[in-house]
């Protein structure tokens, strides 16, 4: 794009002229004012809309470098926290780029401490439990399946729960605590 000259637009805006149509040696009336920078520039509708575009073409570029600059560094698109990393996924989720905390991975609804509590009382083992230690839960809604990392003195375990049988679980057992 062309410099603005100081004369141009001093014309342009005495007499309501589009200023990218004045360059063109067009007479076109100006419809509206337009941002450039710190300057207000009279434009017509088309030359309006054809900024605009090229406008919102440069951010979207823009977000594309960005989030391939975020996923070669093992960072979430999104909001720049750490990926999942890909071997505690299953093999089915194994590609996706994401943190855990949005997008097509949530977070259940109800508390997730509760819900990590409720899985090392009442669905592990006494021998699985003893030296166990919970670190997260991820929850996929479409899929219906929980993930659990549990910290163990010597490794790190990954387990898939069904998501629909854990929520019916707790509230079921919420349900049956005797009110006071």
């Amino acid at each position: 794009m062309p410099r603005i000259n100081k004369d141009d637009l001093e014309y342009c805006s005495k007499f309501n002229k589009c200023l990218d149509c004045y360059r063109e040696e067009k007479d076109v009336q100006a419809l509206c004012l337009q941002q450039r920078r710190k300057l207000l520039v009279p434009c017509c509708q088309k030359h309006f809309g054809d900024h605009e575009a090229k406008i919102k073409h440069a951010n979207a570029t823009k977000y594309a470098r960005q989030a391939e600059r975020r996923q070669k560094a093992g960072l979430c698109v999104s909001c720049g926290a750490k990926l999942i990393p890909q071997d505690l996924l299953p093999s089915w989720r194994r590609g996706e780029r994401t943190c855990g905390r949005h997008g097509r991975i949530k977070a259940f609804q109800i508390n997730r401490i509760a819900m990590l509590q409720y899985i090392m009382d009442h669905c592990l083992p006494l021998e699985q439990r003893k030296n166990a230690e919970p670190q997260n839960i991820v929850y996929q809604r479409g899929d219906g399946l929980a993930f659990t990392g549990i910290q163990y003195p010597h490794g790190y375990v990954m387990q898939t729960w069904s998501a629909f049988g854990l929520v019916r679980l707790v509230k079921e057992s919420h349900s049956q605590k005797p009110s006071t």
